[in-house]
């Protein structure tokens, strides 16, 4: 959206620091994030209707730039039932789940055992 300012390799943590700044390119990706990000919640919502969309990764870890100007998005776009019905909230894992993440692989992978077998 801004390659003059920013060229291909732009991080999201940069981009977060120029938002946290004030950089005006850096919060209009923000907010066109979050203006898809919103409708896409409020997509979910209307046609599967599920109690809980759980957000993790680094939507979390940036609530103010992306997920609260796309929960606005939301409660604008979704019926109301639906968004009456459906709550999004953090992943309760929070900064952990690189960590589950890891343990899954290594079981699905059998990795595990071969540890255990090792010791």
């Amino acid at each position: 959206m801004a390659p003059e300012k920013y060229g291909s390799g732009v991080t999201p943590a940069e981009l977060y620091r120029d938002f946290q700044a004030g950089v005006p390119e850096s919060r209009r990706v923000f907010e066109r994030a979050a203006l898809y990000l919103g409708r896409g919640f409020a997509m979910l919502a209307d046609m599967l209707n599920p109690e809980l969309i759980i957000l993790g990764g680094i939507g979390m870890r940036i609530r103010d730039a992306l997920v609260e100007p796309a929960m606005s998005v939301f409660h604008a776009e979704a019926l109301p039932e639906s968004r009456r019905a459906c709550s999004i909230v953090p992943a309760g894992l929070g900064e952990s789940i690189g960590d589950f993440a890891s343990l899954c692989a290594a079981l699905d992978q059998g990795g595990l055992s071969e540890v255990a077998k090792a010791q």
